[in-house]
């Protein structure tokens, strides 16, 4: 808008997310803003020109016990951006991106996870028998899964539709998968 309040323009309306955490790009050309997509948290920009695009993906989730995915960036002023990065291997780390690239500061938990197996977490989509819309979930198995076999299920259910479930880090899933369960 201008600044005297008139005239404000949506300059997300092509973008079928909510948009949040806005900060200023350094040269004002632009704003960076984190949305939610599919279970992935990701940082966006989008230009004064209204071009929306998507700078960081795999926001990693600040909780442990469940797979709440809460990640979140910060900015510089020379517009590199400090980022939780994780993933359902590990809890956040974190990550700097910088000129279009990402690399990862930190890896706090690898000596905890370097004698331990991770279930392994599948992403899996169905179409509802009620209404034919999709949905999204995630599966994971006991470390050292074998297909042949036969496993007792646990369905762990988010009620959403405030908050979010995604391919992040959750010790609760992952001590049920380690005692043998299968948990959607």
């Amino acid at each position: 808008m201008n600044i005297d309040g008139s005239d404000p323009k949506n300059m997300t309306a092509d973008l079928d997310r909510d948009a949040g955490n806005p900060k200023w790009e350094a040269n004002n050309r632009g704003v960076y803003f984190q949305y939610n997509e599919f279970g992935d948290t990701k940082v966006g920009h989008v230009a004064l020109t209204g071009k929306i695009r998507t700078i960081v993906e795999g926001l990693g989730g600040l909780d442990l016990g469940r797979p709440y995915n809460s990640g979140t960036y910060s900015l510089s002023t020379n517009n590199r951006i400090a980022f939780t990065s994780g993933g359902p291997e590990h809890p956040a780390d974190l990550a700097i991106w910088s000129d279009g690239e990402s690399r990862q500061l930190t890896a706090v938990n690898d000596d905890l996870f370097s004698f331990r197996k991770i279930g392994k977490t599948e992403e899996i989509w169905w179409k509802s028998s009620f209404d034919g819309k999709r949905i999204q979930g995630w599966i994971v198995t006991p470390p050292d899964f074998d297909p042949n076999k036969k496993y007792p299920f646990i369905l762990e259910i988010h009620g959403g539709p405030f908050a979010m479930y995604g391919p992040s880090f959750a010790y609760e899933i992952q001590s049920y998968a380690a005692a043998g369960y299968v948990v959607l």
